[in-house]
């Protein structure tokens, strides 16, 4: 996929943030404490189920949907991001994939 963005900023709208990480890509803004990505869907084998989730899930492989998670600047992994107000009117930028795991860490 292209990045390109849509305005001389460099940013791009929400809608493009979202489909640039649906293609693998993590994104920012300005404010947001962190970067956010998307993770796609994944089947894990039983044998790789950690023993905290096993407590709460049906024998056999794990099905995992796919979903938004942002990361911190602190390193705290929130998954189930969903954008805010603020956020759906916000400038966003593509990071590089050689950004390293998050602003600040």
């Amino acid at each position: 996929m292209t990045i390109e963005t849509t305005n001389a900023s460099g940013t791009i709208g929400i809608g493009h943030a979202i489909e640039c990480m649906q293609e693998g890509h993590r994104v920012t803004r300005p404010g947001l404490d962190g970067w956010v990505c998307y993770m796609p869907p994944v089947i894990i084998p039983e044998a790789l189920v950690n023993g905290r989730t096993k407590r709460f899930v049906p024998k056999g492989s794990l099905h995992v949907d796919g979903y938004y998670a942002m990361m911190t600047n602190t390193g705290l992994w929130r998954p189930g991001w969903v954008p805010s107000a603020e956020d759906l009117h916000a400038p966003w930028v593509v990071l590089p994939d050689d950004a390293g795991p998050a602003p600040g860490i």
